[in-house]
């Protein structure tokens, strides 16, 4: 599980320096569902790295199917406004 100050978000916290986003991969990796959200979010908004929305949907997809809803609502997001994908309402 990620840890995080109350109030912190998760790409807030993941992309602190280069060693949180190194930690936060490595619990991606292992299947950690927020840490997957979490990079998602750093590759959507380009936080401390290269914004890649292909990748960025690929971490939400990860986590969407362990039942994270924030990433459920991110891969909504991503569809209704083309990012990484083609924009598609009926996917929304």
């Amino acid at each position: 599980m990620v840890s995080r100050p109350q109030g912190v978000s998760a790409h807030e916290s993941a992309s602190t320096n280069n060693g949180d986003f190194d930690e936060t991969m490595r619990k991606a990796k292992l299947g950690d569902k927020e840490a997957q959200f979490a990079l998602g979010d750093m590759f959507q908004h380009a936080i401390g790295i290269i914004q890649d929305f292909k990748v960025a949907m690929d971490w939400y997809l990860k986590a969407a199917d362990q039942g994270y809803t924030n990433a459920q609502n991110a891969i909504g997001f991503m569809h209704r406004h083309g990012r990484g994908v083609p924009q598609d309402f009926v996917t929304t």
